[in-house]
């Protein structure tokens, strides 16, 4: 069964809800699929957004570094106090005889403290004022790695954040190209991509167990499908931003057409999701803002 076969015809799934025990049940049957499959199946598969954030977050990194081992959860440290422009990130790696040595604090990372691994940015130096940008790959285990939990947000409370601070913690290989071009900037669409597949699974799946009809969750279907070839596709393209701005569009329109809807659903599922639906909102700006640009590319 494919990813949007299942969305209409797979049996109801329940399973743990606490972020870890789930993703541990959810992640095999999620293993050797597409990336956009396990963030729009791994929605499906999730009771509340935000483990459906958590399966796109997930499915995004794949695509960005990999599969990791199953099961395995990974993160991205990128944020810093002064947040993650290029500029302010001011974790440092330099060159030691044994190799790389990674000093600094990111601050606010998704998933940080259940995390086994972080996509890492951080500066190797300056050359002709810009900041120049490395990514590697490091277990949370390594020595010198310390992860301190922050507190839980006013919404999604199942997704932890943490600050992590690296000591001199010994690095054996980079990330290949450049930190800000080929780790940073693309993860954003990434990101996008996937996350809103998942929430659209998520979406069909509350349509379903409340019984929503049938053209509502095929209206539900029309974007999910319009994100397929952009998973794939070039992150950095400004085409991709434009066709992803669309979409984006057309599920904002969407989760206004489906209000009237929620009065059928379960008031606990009800409850959450207005709790937790302005987690779709965050990072607005920063789309907006790459919107623009691709449209004067």
């Amino acid at each position: 069964m494919d990813a949007f076969e299942a969305l209409l015809h797979e049996p109801p799934w329940s399973g743990p809800t606490e972020l870890l025990p789930w993703w541990s049940a959810v992640a095999p049957r999620l293993a050797g699929r597409t990336t956009f499959d396990q963030a729009l199946w791994g929605g499906l598969l999730a009771d509340r957004l935000g483990l459906a954030f958590v399966a796109g977050y997930q499915a995004a990194l794949a695509r960005l570094v990999g599969p990791g081992a199953p099961g395995q959860v990974l993160a991205v440290a990128f944020t810093e106090e002064g947040g993650a422009h290029p500029r302010a990130i001011q974790a440092s790696l330099r060159q030691t005889s044994a190799g790389w040595s990674l000093t600094g604090r990111k601050t606010w990372t998704t998933c940080g403290s259940v995390a086994d691994e972080l996509v890492v940015v951080a500066s190797t130096g300056e050359a002709e004022g810009r900041n120049l940008l490395r990514a590697l790959l490091l277990p949370t285990s390594a020595p010198g790695v310390t992860i301190e939990a922050m507190p839980e947000t006013p919404f999604v409370p199942e997704i932890p954040h943490a600050s992590v601070v690296f000591e001199e913690v010994a690095v054996s290989e980079l990330l290949p190209g450049d930190g800000y071009l080929d780790t940073l900037k693309p993860f954003r669409t990434i990101e996008d991509i996937h996350i809103q597949a998942a929430v659209l699974g998520y979406l069909v799946r509350v349509g379903r167990e409340a019984g929503w009809p049938p053209a509502v969750l095929e209206d539900l279907l029309v974007p999910a499908l319009a994100l397929v070839p952009l998973a794939p596709a070039d992150p950095l393209s400004p085409t991709v931003h434009r066709a992803l701005g669309g979409v984006l569009a057309r599920v904002t329109g969407l989760l206004e057409e489906l209000e009237p809807h929620w009065d059928r659903v379960d008031p606990e599922v009800v409850a959450r999701w207005r709790r937790d639906r302005s987690l779709l909102g965050v990072a607005g700006r920063a789309r907006a803002r790459r919107l623009e640009r691709a449209r004067t590319l």
